[in-house]
């Protein structure tokens, strides 16, 4: 079945980028608007890993990877879309569930611990 393309923004707006981002273990610095730190897709000394929480978007300067919070946890994680969007959108879903309504999430559900 087809996930909507309704669906999958509901799930990307329902994640604060830099938050997740940093559940992953990457320091994030806030820098102007932006946030930056150390790309977590490559070894790098200088941060050339870049946070817009305007658009809730990642790019990294020095291995040209960027996207989305869903891109994020599939590149990270070495998953396909779907998968990231269900883990994603399952963890949307259990804080629902908790009561913490439709606050943005700022933390992802990780399988593996």
């Amino acid at each position: 079945m087809q996930i909507s393309k309704k669906e999958i923004e509901s799930v990307k707006r329902s994640y604060e980028l830099a938050a997740v981002i940093e559940s992953y273990g990457v320091k994030l610095t806030k820098k102007g608007s932006n946030y930056v730190g150390l790309c977590p897709f490559h070894k790098e000394k200088t941060p050339s890993f870049t946070v817009n929480p305007k658009t809730n978007l990642y790019h990294c300067f020095g291995c040209n990877a960027g996207g989305d919070v869903i891109g994020f946890v599939t590149k990270k994680e070495g998953i396909g879309f779907r998968e990231a969007y269900e883990k994603l959108n399952g963890a949307q879903k259990s804080r629902r569930a908790e009561g913490k309504g439709k606050s943005r999430n700022t933390e992802h559900s990780d399988k593996n611990s």
